[in-house]
């Protein structure tokens, strides 16, 4: 081969900063923060942003997630995709199959909030915002001039990973490029090996959100628990399964939360137990619903917790279908009075021995929210006995912790909001302190209203925070509605007639003509899941290293309650604040893990 003159160097060296010019004025990108939303109200600060390496650090059993955010310049791109190498530390490697890039799409959200209402009111006009929401597709895509797009990264670490520092490239490429451009990591995978998900619930820190598959049928216009309609659910709850939720919600009366689900229907959310009134005025209760929706969820490892609402339903009614006129009518019962005590003892009696024939007694529990903390009705439930002498669990929602104390003692599954735990904060702490004494489980929830927030106009690392806050006050867990009660269409504004945009549901559908439809996680979702993980790993560090359990503690107090907000979302300010924080107490994490894995080698 002949040498190349100083020319020819000089030549490729002038080619290739054409090139590498020709690509700077097409498109530019950087890694940016998973805790923030980048929308195109950005894009000028995102043309500035630069930074194209970055250290990742993770467990084996783990998943890291990562934001690139790219900028087109005065030009459209076309077939714009991401190309993926092998991660390499040497002789190891975490083979690309393990690690994903999917484009963003973002969604209109209004901006404020109407709060209970009509439940057949519209969706309210007026200001809407972008949320960089939905993770969408990872096939090619085209962006146009002068616009920004979003790339999820998820990073996959195997149980038989090897430690060590794994180097990567990620590549972003077009039709209109000359060259990829390119991102590089490190990934720092620790010596140290998460539980699986399905034992977060045993070994520390668990998810629970509602569900609504009722919603999933409508949406893709599905016969509701079809085939169909399961072919659709399974991976939709395999997600869920996915991030560590294992608890079923089922229905045992019609609009048990009072209609304020979206639904085009008169009857929002039905019951899965349909209730019949004979010819001769006694009941019976069709369980066909509840059988396929609990059967179906069993079979993919789900449901060793099944969630019933509610023996107090927010309207306190009860819709039957009268076989005499063939019609249906609606039981007003009262909790408290006499008819309440009959027709729910009768249900309870009926319900009892359809699950202990099914095998699934020791699964359910009798849900109640606020609403229905009436002595009452715990004093029916706890009088109805099954084979094995023993009532139905309990599993409740509440705030009034200090007001109804006897009562929330008397929840076996006990949920308090987040807005309630801030307000009595030492008197929560000594609740869970002599609930833990009777082998009581208490959990967080957010909602409608709390700051910070879970919502489509609330930053991702909103989410994170949330698991961070729960951990910092010593619950078992986290609990939110709802996992997907969707709005009329998702994939374009997520407001509700009701709750900021977002509220019911933190999974996205696929388009309605999809072949095979599959469920779109969210920003929000995924940074839910990586703070479960990231509690689960502190909660194990302390485990397997009780010396540093002290330190630990102090780490978890540096967690703040609240940030500058205004009435519904946090500020600029209190968004940059928050991301800041999440980052710096993911390092200290990070740094922990570290001295306790060096701790563990020694002492072995």
């Amino acid at each position: 081969m002949t040498p190349k003159t100083i020319e020819q160097d000089k030549e490729d060296f002038a080619r290739k900063s054409q090139e590498e010019l020709q690509n700077q004025e097409l498109l530019v990108g950087s890694f940016t923060d998973s805790n923030r939303q980048y929308r195109q109200v950005d894009y000028n600060s995102c043309v500035e942003k630069s930074c194209r390496s970055q250290q990742i650090v993770a467990w084996r059993n783990d998943i890291a997630v990562s934001q690139i955010t790219v900028v087109a310049k005065d030009q459209d791109l076309h077939n714009v995709s991401v190309l993926i190498d092998d991660f390499v530390d040497g002789h190891k490697c975490l083979t690309s199959e393990h690690i994903s890039a999917t484009f963003v799409k973002s969604v209109m959200a209004y901006t404020g909030m109407l709060g209970y209402g009509s439940t057949t009111r519209p969706i309210p006009d007026g200001n809407r915002e972008e949320a960089t929401e939905v993770l969408y597709s990872s096939h090619p895509i085209d962006i146009h001039a002068y616009h920004l797009q979003n790339i999820w990264i998820t990073i996959n670490i195997p149980k038989d990973t090897v430690a060590g520092n794994y180097c990567g490239k990620i590549k972003i490429v077009a039709d209109e490029l000359k060259k990829p451009l390119e991102f590089f990591y490190s990934l720092k995978v620790q010596d140290l090996v998460l539980y699986d998900v399905v034992d977060f619930k045993n070994e520390g820190f668990d998810i629970e959100l509602w569900q609504n598959p009722y919603a999933v049928a409508e949406y893709y216009n599905l016969f509701p628990f079809s085939e169909e309609h399961f072919a659709v659910l399974r991976p939709h709850m395999e997600k869920y399964k996915e991030i560590g939720g294992h608890a079923l919600t089922v229905t045992i009366v019609d609009e048990a939360w009072g209609g304020q689900t979206y639904s085009k229907n008169t009857l929002k959310f039905p019951s899965m137990v349909k209730w019949i009134c004979s010819i001769d005025g006694s009941f019976s209760f069709d369980y066909t619903d509840f059988d396929k929706w609990v059967t179906f969820n069993r079979t993919l490892g789900l449901g060793d917790k099944i969630v019933a609402y509610s023996l107090v339903p927010w309207t306190n009614s009860i819709r039957y279908f009268d076989e005499r006129h063939q019609t249906y009518k609606v039981l007003d019962v009262q909790v408290g009075t006499t008819a309440y005590e009959i027709v729910w003892r009768m249900f309870l009696k009926d319900f009892m021995c359809h699950v202990e024939e099914k095998g699934w007694k020791d699964f359910i529990y009798i849900g109640i929210d606020e609403r229905g903390f009436h002595e009452q009705a715990f004093d029916l439930i706890e009088s109805v006995v099954g084979d094995d002498g023993l009532p139905f669990k309990i599993a409740g929602a509440m705030d009034s912790f200090v007001s109804k104390k006897p009562l929330a003692m008397r929840v076996t599954d006990l949920t308090v909001g987040s807005v309630a735990i801030k307000a009595y904060l030492t008197e929560f702490e000594n609740l869970i302190k002599e609930r833990e004494k009777l082998n009581l489980r208490t959990t967080m929830y957010t909602c409608t209203g709390h700051i910070p927030g879970n919502f489509s106009l609330s930053d991702p690392g909103e989410s994170y925070w949330t698991m961070l806050y729960a951990a910092s006050v010593g619950v078992k867990g986290y609990l939110r509605w709802a996992y997907d009660s969707w709005v009329e269409n998702p994939l374009e504004d997520t407001t509700h007639n009701a709750f900021e945009a977002g509220d019911t549901f933190l999974i996205f559908p696929d388009e309605r003509t999809a072949p095979h439809p599959r469920s779109k996680s969210s920003l929000r979702l995924e940074k839910l899941a990586e703070g479960v993980r990231d509690v689960n790993k502190i909660l194990m560090l302390k485990k397997i290293a009780p010396i540093y359990e002290n330190h630990i503690n102090l780490l978890l107090k540096t967690i703040k309650p609240t940030y500058e907000h205004h009435s519904l979302y946090l500020t600029e300010k209190g968004k940059k604040e928050l991301a800041e924080d999440m980052r710096e107490f993911k390092q200290k994490l990070h740094d922990v893990a570290d001295e306790i894995i060096e701790y563990l080698n020694n002492i072995l």
